[in-house]
């Protein structure tokens, strides 16, 4: 960020998100980059914990799911554009909200 107020008043939040985007028809900038909704999601997911994390985030996602089939549908996205050319989905960090919030 530009901003010098944003960069050293408020806390930085990375999330490692727990599997590639689901964005098949659309690059995305770097590995482990998602779209806001799933962005979303995941931080929803984190926040919520093991008790309802995964359903909620599900609940999120999978309307983004249907919406990429129906889209990949009407285009030649028969490829992936995220899937890595090697084995790097593997190198991905779930994201700890436990440790997260001990930084906060």
């Amino acid at each position: 960020s530009r901003s010098t107020w944003l960069r050293e008043c408020v806390p930085r939040v990375v999330l490692k998100p727990s599997g590639l985007s689901g964005y098949k028809f659309r690059k995305q900038p770097e590995l482990g980059c998602l779209s806001t909704l799933e962005a979303v999601a995941e931080a929803l997911a984190a926040l919520e914990g093991v008790k309802r994390g995964p359903e909620l985030r599900e609940a999120l996602v999978a309307p983004f799911r249907r919406m990429v089939e129906h889209q990949c549908s009407f285009i030649d996205a028969s490829s992936d554009k995220n899937a890595p050319s090697s084995d790097l989905a593997s190198q991905l960090t779930l994201f700890d909200a436990t440790r997260a919030k001990q930084k906060l």
